[in-house]
């Protein structure tokens, strides 16, 4: 028997699917909301990134696809279309922007190396590249699946319908992080350290 979940659970697992990836690669962010906004159900609220184009590692990618593929768990008997679709267009669209750059640089580097012209990545490239990362998202939410339950029942459960890093960190080790850790996740804005709100925060 299929189990039909809500579109507040489906959002959840994947916001949470995210933020758990987000941990365990060490990669810093802020907040993970399920409140729906704009063209969105949730978000993760990450640090904006300056100067040149960033290139996503495999963590990074991975990251990016963990919420697709916290939603195909949930919904095993949807094709990955469907569910790309219907959740993570965007995230697809992201992924495949950095795994295609990610390529253009190897081959950069491959072709000045051997002295030779550089060609073009081509599409079957990128899909071998895509599939081998959304296999690797889906083994990482099947052995974390646990811990994504536990936070995203707790973003369900919040009445802000949000959680700092701080509070899924915790979730997700059992403790807390450090002052280090916990100092990326701030911004500095006219000189002054800020949360993702813009409060200011004493340090």
């Amino acid at each position: 028997m299929k189990t039909k979940y809500s579109e507040a659970q489906l959002t959840a697992h994947h916001e949470a699917a995210h933020a758990v990836a987000h941990i365990r690669h060490d990669m810093s962010f802020q907040s993970v909301s399920v409140v729906p906004g704009e063209g969105y159900m949730g978000i993760m609220r990450t640090k904006p990134r300056h100067g040149i184009q960033h290139l996503g590692n495999e963590g990074e990618i991975l990251a990016v696809l963990a919420g697709i593929a916290a939603e195909k768990k949930l919904r095993p008997h949807i094709p990955w279309i469907g569910v790309i679709w219907f959740g993570g267009e965007d995230d697809w669209k992201a992924a495949r922007i950095h795994t295609e750059a990610n390529l253009k640089m190897a081959e950069a580097l491959a072709s000045y190396k051997e002295g030779r012209e550089q060609r073009p990545v081509t599409e079957q490239e990128i899909g071998v590249a895509m599939d081998r990362h959304l296999r690797r998202a889906g083994k990482f939410v099947r052995n974390e699946w646990e811990t994504i339950e536990r936070i995203a029942h707790a973003l369900i459960a919040s009445p802000s319908g949000r959680l700092h890093y701080e509070q899924i960190y915790e979730l997700c080790t059992g403790g807390k992080p450090t002052p280090e850790e916990q100092r990326e996740q701030l911004f500095v804005r006219d000189g002054k350290l800020v949360d993702v709100e813009g409060n200011p925060v004493a340090w």
